[in-house]
């Protein structure tokens, strides 16, 4: 079944922001029934997506540029971020759904999530891939306790191209 929804920039109703006040991800997503099953809700400009237990935002901040936020659905943050400093934009796309995935496509931007896994697959507009996440294992978060106050340890994973590098 191939569902195609036209983001918030395009749609009437006012979608859920899917940030505190705070710039910091926001549960919205009804929990999927089934741990391992997916489930997704637009946000304002972005899409929220539950699966294997994280949470997900993937929000546009330019026509290529999107930040990516995951937690197991608790925010243990309480000041804004002194990294992120950049607003949320209207960025306009859609998103397609089919079997396997979710693919939120700009003028300038893809991202397609894996429906297994939550993997992150970025594209130019052309479909040319500029990096992807790791499938079996995209990201890990660990719910830890840094000198008596919770956070998470995370870790996130690039399948990388021969002759790529993260710096």
């Amino acid at each position: 079944l191939l569902a195609v929804l036209a983001s918030s920039a395009n749609a009437g109703a006012n979608p859920p922001v899917g940030l505190d006040a705070n710039g910091h991800l926001m549960p919205v997503a009804a929990p999927a029934s089934l741990p391992a099953a997916f489930s997704y809700s637009a946000i304002e400009h972005g899409v929220q997506v539950r699966v294997a237990g994280v949470t997900k935002n993937v929000i546009f901040y330019g026509p290529a540029t999107v930040r990516v936020n995951t937690t197991l659905g608790d925010n243990f943050w309480r000041h804004p971020s002194i990294v992120v400093t950049g607003k949320p934009a209207a960025i306009a796309f859609t998103t397609r759904e089919d079997a396997d995935t979710l693919t939120l496509r700009g003028k300038q931007l893809q991202i397609v999530i894996d429906k297994a896994s939550g993997a992150l697959t970025f594209k130019d507009a052309k479909g040319k891939v500029y990096t992807r996440e790791s499938q079996a294992a995209p990201q890990t978060l660990k719910k830890i306790d840094v000198a008596g106050a919770p956070t998470y340890e995370a870790e996130n994973s690039f399948a990388l191209k021969p002759d790529e590098g993260i710096y």
